[in-house]
């Protein structure tokens, strides 16, 4: 893009650059040398382990009885013992609600209101995963790779991994970029494939793949450098974040060799990206 540009009008390059021309004379001379293409980025290599499993809903309803609703809200009474709530949820799980299942196992897993077990916990997650929950999903992918309660079996617990990315599980999403970045589970590091998963997890908001977005981009790990691209991700962190420019460390870092035109370009990309991808805004779902 060496020609000048005249911009009279807001343009859109992929999902997040946007050249405002509109009417300050400052924009018509921004340059762009390279610009990270969004909408090419096929992300269903990553997680369509079976097809049908990305056309389900995550604001799936599951029906609740009597029984389970008494099961959630005494979960998030403090007032009621352990012991008693999982007595209430115990009785609950006759109905098969994945929900009541999952917190069962999680109950084992902890040694809350029962004796601790990985083998009970590991049971009610798969109960819990066989009906697409996402969570018990990605946990009981967690336990088949940690061998917690079965046998460690990497292949099943990748498996399980991505279908709760299938269910657009965030805690799944980023364990996949951190598999493959770090090489874990005797997996060969991947840099390509770890920048597509924490790329996957940051559109939806998630700021601890933001972050290594942000880092991957400014050190050219498994995407071209782009250090304007770097620091725009790390404003995202910033802006979202609760503690006040915790970010700030990577946007000085990326920023301070950009250019005069791509300073002007970096608060506007940052901008874009904040409104498209930042603090899940898009996150329209509970796992």
């Amino acid at each position: 893009m060496g020609n000048k540009m005249k911009l009279s009008k807001i343009c859109f390059i992929g999902v997040m650059i946007t050249l405002l021309g509109c009417s300050s004379n400052d924009n018509q001379d921004l340059k762009l040398d390279y610009v990270y293409d969004y909408d090419a980025i096929d992300f269903s290599e990553l997680y369509n382990v079976e097809k049908e499993l990305a056309q389900i809903n995550a604001h799936k309803d599951y029906s609740k009885d009597k029984d389970s609703l008494a099961c959630l809200k005494a979960a998030d009474d403090t007032s009621i013992s352990h012991k008693k709530v999982f007595r209430i949820c115990k009785k609950a799980s006759k109905n098969k609600d994945p929900q009541i299942e999952y917190l069962l196992s999680e109950f084992y897993r902890l040694g809350k209101g029962t004796k601790r077990s990985h083998y009970l916990s590991f049971i009610w997650a798969k109960r819990a995963a066989l009906q697409d929950y996402p969570l018990a999903q990605s946990r009981l992918g967690q336990k088949y790779l940690d061998a917690l309660g079965t046998g460690r079996d990497v292949e099943k617990g990748f498996y399980w991994f991505k279908k709760a990315a299938a269910n657009k599980n965030l805690e799944a999403i980023y364990s996949m970029g951190k598999i493959y970045r770090l090489g874990l589970y005797k997996m060969p590091k991947d840099n390509g494939k770890a920048f597509k998963w924490f790329l996957f997890g940051a559109t939806f908001g998630l700021d601890p793949a933001q972050r290594e977005v942000s880092n991957m981009f400014g050190n050219g790990i498994g995407v071209k450098t782009d250090k304007r691209e770097a620091a725009a991700w790390a404003m995202v962190v910033n802006n979202c974040s609760i503690i006040k420019n915790q970010n700030q460390d990577l946007v000085d870092k990326f920023s301070e060799d950009l250019s005069e035109q791509d300073l002007k370009l970096l608060k506007l990309s940052s901008d874009n990206l904040y409104n498209k991808f930042g603090c899940g805004k898009f996150l329209k779902f509970e796992v």
